[in-house]
Order: C-alpha cells, then structure tokens, then sequence
C-alpha cells in the first residue's frame, strides 16, 4: 500500500518535531495521527487567518520551547509561513504587540516610523530606523565630541 504525499510529509514533520524536542530535553511526542487531526482543526492559519489547503502552511507550536511550551499536539496550531518567521519564538500575545508596535526614529530630522526588531526592542536597542540614521548619528556625536 502507497502513502500519499500529504502523509510522508507529516511523517517527515513528526519526526524532526519529536528529533528537536528531545535533543532540547522537551517533553511530548507528536505523531502523524495527531498533525492530521491539527491539520483538519485549523483549516486557516491561526495568527493572519488566511486559508489553507491541506499540505499549505506550517505547524507552530503556540507556546515555543524555550518559553516551557511542550511538544504535544494541543500545542499546535497551523499557519502560514509568513506568520510563523514572523512570530518566532515569541508567544501569540507578544507577537500581538509586536505587531501593533511603531517607533519614530530617535535621529533629530529623520521622523520616520517603523517596527523595531523584536529582540532588538527587548534589548533597549531600537532607536533608529536603519544603518543609514545610524551611520549618520554616530557621525553627529563625534563631532559634538570633537
């Protein structure tokens, strides 16, 4: 009996989610039955809500590894790839805030706004829009300096 495409893909997935979980000492196993069974809950993706077919999009695990989350199936969602690079390792109500976040450019004469890095944010380091402002302000200060 042949597999469909769809379940090697599932297998393949099932098996570096549990592969990663334990190398990192997490706890859980997914199997194929259980992303089947996330597959056909979340029929759009979970942050964007864009549709999705089977075998589109992603699985993301809601609460990351890192921030105590399990490998478990009631941990997954489904979503698109856009959103799950997007929301990295952060959770849904950071990755909320994350998207509602604009900064002005802290360059006197700049004014432009735009949305800092996350970690960038979290280190106290998103105060210019680019390497251009950047560039510019360390300029600045070492002639005030001179």
């Amino acid at each position: 009996m042949t597999q469909s495409a769809e379940h090697r893909r599932l297998v393949r997935l099932s098996g570096a989610m549990n592969s990663k979980a334990a190398r990192l000492g997490v706890m859980g196993r997914v199997t194929v039955t259980g992303l089947m069974w996330v597959e056909e809950m979340y029929r759009e993706c979970n942050y964007c809500g864009i549709s999705l077919e089977a075998g589109q999009g992603t699985f993301d695990h809601v609460v990351p590894y890192d921030r105590g989350g399990h490998n478990v199936v009631f941990n997954l969602v489904r979503c698109c790839i856009g959103c799950n690079r997007r929301k990295f390792t952060k959770t849904p109500q950071q990755l909320r805030i994350h998207d509602q976040r604009s900064v002005t450019c802290a360059r006197p004469g700049c004014g432009n706004t735009y949305q800092p890095r996350w970690a960038e944010w979290e280190a106290g380091r998103a105060r210019l829009c680019s390497r251009r402002c950047s560039a510019l302000w360390r300029y600045v200060l070492a002639e005030r300096g001179a």
